[in-house]
């Protein structure tokens, strides 16, 4: 595989990872519009599990996708030398 094409890969795996998290955002905004605040209801539950996946799950998918986008930019300017 070729360096142009390991970087197209690592790009096209950023915008996947990106697109799941910005869907895991909508079902976790969907999910607390469900709950109760932080009652201890399974209203409430459902509301905190939302939260966690705003806040934990598609973050951290972000993160990933910022990263490896990163690499493969860098991987880009260094070869542009």
């Amino acid at each position: 595989m070729t360096e142009s094409t390991q970087t197209e890969l690592g790009e096209t795996i950023a915008d996947g990872l990106f697109a799941v998290a910005k869907s895991l955002d909508g079902v976790a905004k969907a999910i607390i519009r469900l709950g109760n605040a932080d009652a201890a209801t399974p209203m409430g539950g459902m509301e905190a599990l939302g939260d966690i996946i705003a806040k934990s799950i598609a973050t951290g998918l972000n993160d990933i996708a910022m990263a490896i986008e990163d690499a493969a930019e860098e991987k880009t300017t260094d070869h542009g030398h």
